[in-house]
């Protein structure tokens, strides 16, 4: 499956970041993706799914720590926040062990709460790399000391993505601090002056300076969050400035208790459209001050901007991604990002895979939750990031072509 074929799987043009068709076809992935095809057309032939059971892992979300010294008012995991659990070094470490010898190939360490503040943080980055993993890192970048003490352990293809969603302090500071009685613990130039000095430590690292696009209007557990979209050239700007080499430009989420993590959810089309033309004038501009810096924009975005939301909605009954990328928490561990810490997604206890034996449990228990979830109805609001992902392997699935003739890919990363 190439990518005229991707095309057709999605129903349009392919996305510009995140090839997830080339990512499963990527030589150190494309055993596990051809044995999940195989699975799955046994399954639909016959019923038994015995043998999804036995798909290896590829890319997980760990989230070391509920802890974070930031308050941003657009964060989905708010209800997390400082809530106490974290992992211990150990068992961290015990659960990269057993997935790394299933098959493992990326990390990104994440949500839930500040990964730099897990007290083993730089052990575990270590031992991450030492298992030959794939690393990304997202961080709001507060404490880039201890990512300059590991800088060199991340190779060409990690990466490094702080959470900036700004260009100018004020804005910055009523974004990451502005609830009521949070005090502030870093400026923006502080935060872009950190970027530097991790570049500076390993010029090789991939820096990221993730924005979050938040709209007009925008409320969050009853929060206003601040419009931020015309600062989106001056991010790019501050970006070339201080040496990023990519600026990430994503949309602002709502996490509602019954439909997920949704996007524009309820907002009129001719509002939507109207948004959408601002927030194109704005990426515009932006291009033209970035320099060396890419401007990459998420595939929910692409969707919103192009007015093809309702298609990242229509998701195949099964969520096919689940059996390959899943999120590891301090909670628990649920087969999608968008389901952090809700029961209808969660395939283990955090301890899941912290030995061979609770991993052959979780992946018993995974194959029977995906297939009972219906993301069809389950995710319906839900603009979702793996729509194209899942669309493309059922298309591959119900084709004609044998596993063996799919074709690995020049895939940059393993990420997913």
């Amino acid at each position: 499956m190439q990518s005229d074929e991707l095309k057709t799987a999605v129903g349009g043009p392919a996305p510009t970041i995140h090839q997830f068709g080339d990512k499963l076809r990527h030589p150190r992935t494309i055993v596990a993706f051809r044995k999940l095809v195989a699975a799955l057309r046994h399954h639909r032939a016959t019923g038994d799914a015995g043998p999804l059971a036995e798909i290896p892992l590829l890319s997980i979300n760990l989230d070391l720590t509920t802890a974070c010294d930031h308050a941003c008012g657009h964060c989905v995991d708010d209800e997390v926040i400082n809530t106490g659990p974290k992992y211990s070094g150990d068992n961290v470490l015990h659960t990269i062990d057993t997935l790394a010898d299933r098959g493992l190939c990326s990390v990104i360490l994440i949500g839930g709460g500040e990964p730099t503040l897990h007290p083993k943080f730089g052990d575990i980055v270590r031992h991450i790399k030492a298992r030959g993993l794939e690393l990304g890192l997202v961080t709001h970048g507060g404490h880039a000391d201890k990512i300059v003490e590991v800088a060199d352990q991340f190779h060409p293809t990690d990466w490094v993505r702080f959470s900036i969603d700004a260009a100018t302090n004020e804005t910055y500071q009523d974004i990451h601090f502005g609830q009521a009685g949070k005090k502030p613990r870093n400026t923006l130039v502080e935060i872009l002056a950190n970027g530097r000095a991790v570049r500076a430590a390993n010029p090789a690292i991939q820096l990221g300076y993730s924005y979050v696009v938040v709209p007009p209007g925008q409320e969050y557990h009853g929060r206003q969050l601040r419009d931020n979209i015309d600062e989106i050239p001056g991010a790019a700007a501050n970006a070339s400035e201080y040496g990023f080499t990519y600026l990430s430009l994503k949309p602002c989420l709502i996490k509602r208790e019954v439909e997920g993590e949704t996007l524009m959810y309820g907002v009129r089309p001719e509002e939507v459209e109207a948004l959408n033309a601002r927030i194109r004038t704005k990426i515009a501009e932006a291009e033209k001050v970035a320099g060396d810096v890419k401007i990459v924009q998420s595939q929910n975005l692409i969707a919103m901007l192009s007015g093809r939301l309702d298609v990242l909605r229509e998701q195949p009954g099964v969520c096919y991604a689940g059996f390959l990328r899943q999120v590891v928490s301090p909670f628990s561990i649920v087969h999608c990002p968008a389901w952090r810490g809700d029961a209808r997604a969660q395939v283990g206890t955090k301890l899941g895979y912290a030995d061979p034996q609770a991993a052959d449990a979780t992946a018993v228990a995974t194959v029977k939750n995906l297939l009972s979830f219906d993301a069809t109805r389950t995710c319906a609001d839900i603009a979702c990031f793996y729509n194209s992902m899942n669309r493309y392997i059922d298309h591959v699935i119900a084709s004609d072509m044998p596993v063996e003739q799919i074709e690995p890919s020049a895939a940059r990363d393993t990420f997913l």
